[in-house]
């Protein structure tokens, strides 16, 4: 990597390391991101639960990789806004409280970035969406 582009990388890793840990704040209590010493390309992100330390992703339930998947989609968002965005049943594996949660910051970024979502049928996501459209009729579901 010639010193150009490691200059840029350092100053977008800075950026990113900075949103990332604020999107991380949403889901986790605690979050570290840093950068590999083997290769300045390797992302990897440290989550760190109340007193629970996990090392691997493969470790998590699915609900936390699901968040966990959510905070990077959000911190690559804020560090690169998109005007369009297409999530196809991200939230399936999330309990209630946590798609109201995401629910709400979806409609926090919706400002910025349009969002099409395909939802499972849950009842917190009634609330907090500015439009919703159903393929199904009423009773159907």
């Amino acid at each position: 990597m010639s010193r150009l582009n490691r200059g840029q990388w350092d100053a977008e890793w800075e950026t990113g390391s900075k949103r990332l840990l604020e999107e991380f704040d949403m889901t986790w209590d605690e979050a570290q991101t840093y950068q590999s010493e083997r290769s300045c390309a390797e992302l990897a992100a440290r989550v760190q639960e109340i007193k629970l330390r996990i090392e691997l992703l493969s470790l998590l339930s699915g609900g936390e990789r699901a968040l966990t998947a959510i905070g990077l989609l959000f911190a690559l968002l804020k560090v690169k806004p998109s005007y369009f965005c297409v999530l196809d049943e991200i939230e399936a594996s999330l309990d209630d409280v946590n798609i109201s949660r995401f629910a709400q910051y979806i409609h926090g970024l919706s400002d910025s970035t349009q969002f099409l979502v395909s939802l499972t049928a849950k009842e917190p996501w009634k609330q907090p969406m500015s439009s919703m459209v159903s393929p199904w009729r009423s009773g159907c579901i």
